[in-house]
C-alpha cells in the first residue's frame, strides 16, 4: 500500500481563499491530472469569496433558487470571479470582481437539464413552424444564433437558460427567479450590485468537471505562455 503522493505538491496553498498571484503560482505547476484538485478545492465548492462575510446568505440564495425547481440546494454552486475574487477568462484574466461583474450560478441536475432540453426542442420546433417568432431583427439574430449553438452545448452536457426565450413556463420560472434574486440582494446588501445573474445547468458532475477542466487548462496554457 502506497501513501498519498503529496511530496511534489508543496506549492499547493493551505489558504481557504487564493489571491491572484498564489493562484497563478499553483496552477502553473499542476499537471492536467492534478487540475481537479484546484477545481474541487477552490473553484466549485465552499463559500464564494463575495459571501465570505455572509455565509448564511449564500445558503439562503441556494435554497431560494432550489425552491419550486424540485432540486436540492446542494446541486447549486457559484463559479467565476464572484467565487474567486478575480476572473479566470483569458480575455480578462485576473480582473477583480466589481459592480460590472456577473453572478454565474451552476446547477448540476439531470432532472432539470432534461426538462430544459425538452423546452429547447419545443422552442426550436415552434420557431421553425412559425408558431413563435422574434419581435425584431436583434431578437431574431440571437434566436438564430442560440438555436444553432445550443445543440452543441447540450451534447456536451450543459445549457444556459438565458439562451431560451421566456415563452415557456419552465424557462420563465428560472429566469424570473434570477431577476427577483438580483433585486432581493440589492435590498439586503445596499453595497451589492452586479451586472446580471445567470444560470448554466449541467446534466451531471462529470460534464461539469469536464467543461471546467477544459477551461482551466486553457488558463494554465495562458499563464505559462505569458509568464515566460
Amino acid at each position: 500500500m502506497k501513501p498519498f503522493d503529496v511530496s511534489n505538491k508543496d506549492y499547493i496553498s493551505n489558504k481557504y481563499y487564493l489571491d491572484f498571484s498564489t493562484f497563478k503560482h499553483i496552477i502553473k505547476h499542476l499537471s492536467y491530472q492534478d487540475l481537479p484538485l484546484i477545481f474541487h478545492q477552490w473553484l466549485s465548492e465552499g463559500i464564494p469569496i463575495i459571501f465570505s462575510e455572509y455565509p448564511l446568505l449564500y445558503e439562503q440564495i441556494r435554497y431560494y433558487l432550489a425552491d419550486n425547481l424540485n432540486i436540492h440546494p446542494k446541486e447549486i454552486t457559484l463559479i467565476g470571479s464572484a467565487r474567486t475574487g478575480f476572473s479566470l477568462s483569458t480575455n480578462k484574466f485576473g480582473k477583480p470582481f466589481d459592480i460590472n461583474s456577473d453572478l454565474d450560478f451552476t446547477i448540476i441536475s439531470e432532472y432539470l437539464f432534461n426538462k430544459c432540453m425538452i423546452v429547447f426542442e419545443k422552442w426550436k420546433n415552434d420557431y421553425c413552424s412559425n408558431i413563435v417568432y422574434p419581435l425584431n431583427k436583434n431578437q431574431k439574430y440571437y434566436w438564430d444564433h442560440n438555436i444553432k449553438e445550443l445543440p452543441g452545448t447540450i451534447k456536451r452536457g450543459f445549457l444556459d437558460t438565458n439562451k431560451i426565450p421566456n415563452l415557456y413556463p419552465d424557462i420563465s420560472q428560472i429566469n424570473n427567479r434570477l431577476w427577483v434574486l438580483k433585486k432581493k440582494l440589492e435590498l439586503t446588501l445596499r453595497e451589492f450590485t452586479v451586472k446580471k445573474i445567470s444560470i448554466r445547468i449541467y446534466k451531471n458532475w462529470g460534464y461539469f468537471t469536464e467543461q471546467f477542466l477544459l477551461n482551466l487548462s486553457k488558463v494554465q496554457k495562458y499563464i505559462v505562455y505569458y509568464d515566460n
